[in-house]
């Protein structure tokens, strides 16, 4: 099993999440190599969870990211991943994701193996959360006789069914062998991954989810939009309670297509309501329309 999975875990300035992120792999995926991917964080209490985990025996690296790039050094840590990954599948994470649940050899298995079957390079882990989460799940497709679901909308410009997502499990093996170069945006990729291997098989039982109302950065800064949200919301890290055991059972046995976060996961600070939008922004209308509208003048 150790030879089936590594995890790379991205980060920027999100120190507290970042912890949470890796503890949450260390807690229920303990047999991953794990490797966190730094993009050149500069504020100190990062900086010093970064030094702390690497303290620990985790891996810490630094590649040279694209700073001037709009996601920063995302997309240059990312096939530094893949490049020096030495197992079948990579688990691609965000520093405002968590891994919560314990995951099964059986879990990775049945990934490999249709993965094998059906030509594709990267499958959904992710329970579907946020606004648009329901309606996006009345558009799944199940895939016959076998665990998985296609999701038939996405948000992002790009071909539709949804062929990939920037957090997801991805065949490592397969990239390298057709020469993957990862493009500067999650929807460049989108495109690219739809015309190498249609569309993205997305897990029934999935086991990661991102942690509700987090700060979010645009072109590796704060709109005014996002610091409004911080400050309604906090800077708490506000991390999903592990499921247990039994529950984890009960999301295998339940049924076809997407997973809602809502119907299945526990925040632990009981203040974080459905449908635990992952950016902080999209919890107040008002502040989605004034993000949309910094965007579109920064974009000018």
């Amino acid at each position: 099993m150790t030879a089936l999975l590594s995890v790379a875990v991205y980060s920027f300035n999100r120190g507290p999440w970042l912890a949470n992120c890796v503890a949450s792999v260390r807690r229920n995926l303990p047999f991953a190599a794990l490797t966190v991917f730094d993009d050149s964080s500069d504020e100190a209490g990062t900086r010093a969870v970064l030094a702390d985990l690497a303290a620990q025996g985790v891996a810490v690296a630094v590649p040279d990211g694209a700073r001037g790039a709009r996601h920063g050094g995302l997309y240059a840590n990312m096939q530094a991943a893949l490049a020096g990954c030495g197992t079948r599948l990579i688990l691609n994470l965000q520093d405002d994701a968590q891994v919560v649940r314990p995951v099964a050899p059986g879990d990775l298995q049945a990934v490999a193996g249709h993965m094998d079957r059906t030509g594709a390079a990267f499958c959904g882990v992710l329970f579907a959360q946020g606004r648009r989460a329901r309606a996006a799940a009345r558009r799944a497709v199940p895939v016959p006789d076998a665990p998985f679901h296609i999701q038939g909308n996405s948000s992002l410009r790009a071909p539709r069914p949804l062929a990939y997502r920037d957090v997801a499990l991805a065949d490592a093996a397969r990239l390298r062998r057709d020469g993957w170069t990862y493009a500067g945006a999650e929807s460049a990729n989108a495109r690219a991954a739809r015309a190498a291997y249609g569309a993205m098989p997305m897990m029934d039982a999935p086991f990661a989810a991102f942690v509700p109302e987090v700060p979010t950065f645009r072109a590796r800064g704060r709109t005014l939009a996002a610091r409004l949200a911080e400050r309604l919301l906090g800077r708490a890290v506000k991390p999903f309670a592990d499921m247990t055991p039994a529950e984890a059972a009960r999301l295998g046995s339940a049924g076809r297509g997407p997973a809602l976060a809502s119907a299945w996961l526990r925040p632990l600070d009981p203040r974080v309501r459905p449908p635990f939008e992952p950016n902080a922004v999209d919890v107040f209308a008002a502040l989605r329309w004034l993000e949309r509208a910094e965007t579109a003048l920064r974009r000018r």
